[in-house]
């Protein structure tokens, strides 16, 4: 994640300017190797139409051998050529799913941030139906029907784990299509500090995370950690780890407020 963020976390405002040159970088290479590609496949069309038609007069003039010569030069030229640019298109994909990972977070941190007057579960939990949009219309409408809020607040995975809210498809009481969304999406998981959520905070979560997978063999959509504040250690720690888990961790700043 290094590779793209470079000195700059999710929240920088910066980022959007960054994105649009690094995308602009990405099309400039792959047009250049695209056309030299096409520079390369000319003559190899020519030198083979040449041949296929046996245009006599030509083939005299050049000779079989230089044609073949030519045929095997400009060939293998252009199998380096796709090489490299299928190696290009390769890396640009990485670059772009990671980030479009980077914008749909942000879009999930401002809807959480626009949804929530508090820090508490109950406001999570709404803000949840209200920005994530793969499964907010089946949880607001489950939310309507029911208003049950507190099978997801509290849920206890074992005597030692327990996490603040949880959405996954093995919620007993849930209508079909939740747990439809659910078992596409992923488990939503949150996490509510008090106080400020710091690298270490980040780490112990990540572990529940991967205890939660191991045991319950659900696969984690939205793995979230709300706080009043969030350090830069923090920040650093999800932009730059390498651990599939760690670095998929949402973080979102919400000052505390009293009820």
């Amino acid at each position: 994640m290094g590779e793209i963020y470079g000195d700059k976390t999710s929240r920088s405002p910066v980022m959007p300017t960054s994105y649009a040159h690094q995308a602009s970088e990405l099309i400039r290479g792959i047009s250049k190797r695209l056309v030299l590609v096409i520079i390369f496949l000319c003559p190899l069309f020519l030198f083979s139409t040449i041949d296929a038609l046996r245009l006599t007069g030509i083939k005299n003039i050049l000779g079989d051998q230089v044609i073949d010569n030519a045929v095997v030069i400009f060939s293998g030229c252009l199998l380096v050529l796709v090489v490299f640019l299928f190696h290009s298109l390769l890396h640009s994909k990485r670059i772009l799913s990671r980030w479009a990972d980077v914008f749909e977070r942000n879009s999930i941190i401002a809807g959480l941030n626009i949804s929530m007057n508090k820090l508490s579960k109950k406001e999570a939990l709404t803000a949840i139906a209200e920005s994530v949009e793969e499964i907010g219309q089946p949880l607001r409408r489950y939310f309507s029907d029911s208003r049950d809020l507190k099978k997801f607040i509290d849920v206890r995975l074992s005597k030692e784990i327990e996490f603040d809210i949880l959405l996954d498809k093995d919620i007993t009481g849930i209508p079909d299509d939740l747990r439809n969304v659910l078992k596409e999406y992923g488990a939503v998981i949150i996490k509510i500090e008090s106080g400020v959520v710091d690298a270490d905070k980040v780490t112990i979560f990540s572990r529940l995370l991967s205890y939660y997978a191991k045991e319950t063999k659900n696969y984690v959509g939205l793995p979230v950690i709300m706080g009043e504040d969030v350090s830069d250690s923090a920040y650093n720690l999800v932009n730059t780890s390498h651990d599939d888990v760690i670095k998929r961790i949402v973080l979102v700043e919400m000052p505390l407020m009293q009820s």
